[in-house]
């Protein structure tokens, strides 16, 4: 049996430990490895304090604060200041900018209903369904990751898009962005194409609503 530091074996160190004991150290353990606080973390997420809602132009340090952070991380496509400014004015002229706020109302995320003629131009998206909409600049807060926020996003985001009418949803997916793959094979999209638009690799992903 291996000994763990800071653990108080019961019957010397012979290894045979009381109920107690035994509930001793699976606490540790799990404090330890920090189980607790991500499990924390998870119940927190599913009492449903997020909000998902329209940005509004006081958020915009926030969101450009958000964006930036982003930049460089692994697997983001964006760079050379893009998102900035200007694509967050433009957003907002269309009241196309949507984000998600935890429950200290701080901002963790965004996605964005995008008008981009030249991803409109591609010929791979489906003819049968339209009218259709991209769904574009969606980024989740480093430290609330690997979470399925991602994924809340997008399901938020393709709702808005049925309240508008449209009959399909379509997006660029980077194709070293490992996470984002993983995320909309759950959802079920239809690789429909692929470009390189903006001197990146991507795979064109589809959907009917």
């Amino acid at each position: 049996m291996t000994l763990h530091p800071g653990i108080r074996y019961k019957n010397g160190c012979r290894g045979v430990l009381g109920k107690k004991m035994k509930k001793a150290v699976y606490l540790h353990f799990r404090e330890h490895y920090g189980i607790v606080e991500k499990e924390n973390r998870k119940r927190r997420m599913k009492r449903g304090k997020m909000k998902f809602r329209k940005a509004k132009q006081d958020d915009k340090e926030e969101i450009l604060a958000l964006y930036q952070s982003l930049i460089g991380t692994p697997y983001c496509a964006w760079g050379n200041g893009y998102p900035g400014e200007q694509e967050f004015d433009y957003d907002m002229k269309r009241n196309a900018l949507f984000c998600m706020e935890n429950e200290d109302g701080e901002i963790i995320g965004t996605i964005t209903v995008d008008e981009d003629p030249q991803v409109e131009a591609l010929t791979c998206w489906s003819k049968t369904l339209q009218p259709s909409a991209e769904l574009s600049r969606l980024g989740v807060r480093t430290d609330m990751q690997n979470q399925g926020i991602a994924r809340q996003l997008l399901q938020h985001g393709m709702e808005e898009l049925k309240k508008q009418g449209k009959r399909s949803v379509h997006f660029l997916v980077c194709k070293t962005n490992k996470k984002a793959l993983r995320s909309y094979e759950k959802l079920h999209f239809d690789v429909v194409g692929e470009s390189d638009l903006f001197d990146e690799d991507w795979w064109c992903y589809e959907k009917e609503l």
